[in-house]
């Protein structure tokens, strides 16, 4: 295990676009990398609500005695928040992120970014441009030390706005 994970980390240190990143999460099929101003800061088994949706508006049609139709419309795009998992590592940076969020938001706090679905070759299936994206939650599940069990971190992502561009 441990020479496989050290020949990911030098496939990955000569992909494009993965700068000193060490994949430390790999899935059979596919994973998913997010990179922050231009750096890659991880590889994530899950991502869950990468999308926007429309909050509805209602409009009453007709009917003067209130039994009229009701049509509805399109209204503001809300960009959802985006939770990105993966397996406990080292890698303190994210959580290092959330407590600058904690203490100040500003221009610096704020990142653009990129979340890239890759596959088992590091090949780019789809990617989702992130603006002004900052941390909202970091997770670690609680297990106890004799557990069995896999360890997990998760941190969650607010975008000013997110856009499929493959």
């Amino acid at each position: 295990m441990l020479i496989f994970t050290l020949a990911m980390g030098f496939i990955l240190a000569s992909c494009e676009n993965v700068r000193a990143a060490k994949r430390d999460n790999l899935s059979p099929e596919y994973s998913y990398s997010l990179e922050l101003n231009g750096t890659v800061i991880g590889f994530f088994m899950y991502a869950f609500n990468v999308g926007s949706e429309n909050e509805i508006i209602e409009r009453r049609i007709g009917g003067k005695s209130g039994n009229g139709l009701i049509t509805k419309l399109p209204g503001k795009v809300k960009f959802r928040e985006i939770t990105l998992k993966k397996s406990l590592s080292g890698n303190l940076d994210q959580e290092k992120w959330k407590q600058l969020v904690g203490k100040e938001m500003t221009a610096k706090t704020k990142k653009n970014g990129v979340i890239s679905l890759v596959d088992k070759s590091l090949h780019e299936v789809a990617r989702w441009n992130l603006k002004n994206t900052w941390p909202k939650k970091f997770v670690r599940n609680s297990t106890t030390g004799s557990s069995s069990k896999m360890m997990f971190e998760s941190i969650t992502l607010e975008s000013e706005a997110i856009e499929r561009v493959k």
